[in-house]
């Protein structure tokens, strides 16, 4: 496990990189409790609809292999009792990459509409490489900074 602390502008955030290997999966909720914001990072790079997911949470990190998965285990955060209300950043990285999927792909793919409908909730769509859109993830993090 890493902590790390990362200052962008005015916002600094503790994040807690953990392993995604199943036997973390366990301590996501509790993790995510402590958390003013769940990030899930999507590689939205559309080969064989997204190679890898990554599980952020401000404040941990996790990578997931299929899209399925992915959906059970966001679910599975967003029903622990333990993050109720708690807000979620979808960022879709690797847009500057073709094919990517859509946001609305995303929405769909995650059951976004159903899983998150009592938290606010957002898709980011960025490419960390490019440093592109950088901004939408920071103003989603101010909003929600306590």
């Amino acid at each position: 496990m890493n902590i790390k602390t990362v200052k962008k502008e005015n916002l600094t955030m503790k994040v807690w990189d953990l392993g995604g290997q199943q036997k973390f999966r366990e301590y996501w909720g509790e993790q995510a409790s402590h958390s003013d914001v769940i990030i899930f990072v999507v590689d939205s790079y559309d080969i064989g609809l997204f190679l890898s997911i990554h599980l952020l949470f401000v404040i941990f990190t996790k990578f997931i292999d299929r899209i399925p998965e992915a959906a059970r285990e966001l679910k599975a955060i967003c029903e622990d009792s333990r993050t109720n209300g708690i807000p979620l950043l979808i960022v879709a990285n690797k847009v500057d990459l073709q094919p990517h999927a859509s946001e609305q792909t995303l929405v769909n793919s995650l059951e976004l509409q159903q899983i998150a409908a009592k938290r606010d909730w957002m898709i980011v769509s960025c490419s960390a490489l490019l440093k592109k859109n950088i901004e939408g993830i920071i103003d989603f993090l101010q909003k929600h900074k306590k």
